[in-house]
């Protein structure tokens, strides 16, 4: 084996091309067991203008999501496509999880009780304080120890087990804080045609108890994101290995930047690691792509590299 030594040094462009995503809802039929079961959850999708995405070709997205102030979020990524006339198959990407941005302060806490009547009642519970003025038949709670307490009037009070207390929260209020959620990944398609990236939105039992009804008079289940305040970027990767080899071959290569930077090598996503150096002589490497936008000196890089010259002949 006769190896070719070289080294590469990022001159500010060509490692990466633009693309133009375009986001759009997608309704996802949800059977409620009601008059509304042609109803539908709502994700969101993601097209580049483009056209579709090109099979064994590296991507890199970087999407950024408002948190919800009372719900946490889980979402898989799939590309998607149409087969036939209706039939969609998908490739999973990744799954990623947005914690909620607020306090919790929608969420509210409800206790079914029996009272000192003996008759079931539900309510949210007053803060009890020894020796205060109770309301007959109202139930109390003491956060430092954990109890309910039933109202008996005047400064009396009777300790009880006879409920069921659970969180409930007021779905109805939907905020978005400033706060976004940040993630980036690299992917690659294994088939030809897939046309979306789906953030399949991972529904809880929350969102059946979620229900609006749109402009267009449609009915509407569970939590729904801002399209609007989504932002995306959309990146095809270029093959460096194309570059640096005749043969489309590197035996090593030996990568410097920031610790962190995001490539793809055969197509699996790899980052450069703590020290700034990443190294790999394990396998032949046919295909190398670098997440370094042009004129973006941050993500600045060299490579060394060796292929098999011999091979070339």
């Amino acid at each position: 084996m006769a190896l070719t030594l070289g080294q590469y040094r990022f001159s500010g462009r060509g490692a990466t091309s633009e693309m133009t995503p375009v986001l759009s809802y997608k309704p996802v039929s949800v059977s409620t067991g009601s008059s509304t079961d042609n109803a539908s959850f709502y994700d969101v999708q993601i097209s580049p203008n483009e056209g579709q995405f090109v099979q064994d070709q590296d991507y890199y997205l970087r999407i950024a999501i408002p948190r919800d102030m009372n719900y946490t979020m889980s979402f898989d990524l799939q590309l998607t496509k149409v087969e036939g006339s209706s039939e969609e198959v998908y490739q999973f990407i990744k799954n990623i999880t947005l914690e909620r941005g607020g306090t919790g302060d929608n969420v509210y806490k409800i206790v079914l009780f029996e009272n000192a009547d003996g008759v079931i009642d539900v309510q949210i519970p007053l803060p009890y304080v020894k020796n205060n003025s109770s309301t007959r038949n109202k139930i109390y709670y003491d956060a430092e120890n954990d109890k309910y307490y039933i109202g008996l009037g005047g400064t009396d009070y009777q300790l009880t087990d006879k409920f069921n207390a659970m969180s409930v929260l007021a779905s109805w209020i939907v905020e978005l804080d400033d706060n976004y959620g940040v993630f980036e990944m690299v992917f690659r398609p294994i088939d030809i045609g897939f046309t979306h990236i789906h953030l399949r939105m991972v529904r809880t039992a929350e969102d059946y108890n979620i229900q609006r009804v749109n402009e267009d008079m449609q009915t509407e289940f569970g939590r729904k994101l801002d399209i609007s305040k989504i932002r995306c970027e959309l990146y095809q990767l270029i093959n460096l290995v194309d570059t640096l080899s005749p043969i489309g071959i590197l035996e090593r290569i030996g990568i410097w930047s920031h610790p962190g930077l995001l490539m793809s090598i055969n197509g699996e996503e790899i980052r450069v690691t703590a020290s700034g150096f990443y190294e790999l002589d394990a396998i032949p490497i046919t295909s190398l792509g670098i997440v370094a936008k042009d004129n973006d000196y941050t993500d600045f890089f060299t490579i060394d590299y060796e292929y098999d010259a011999e091979t070339e002949g």
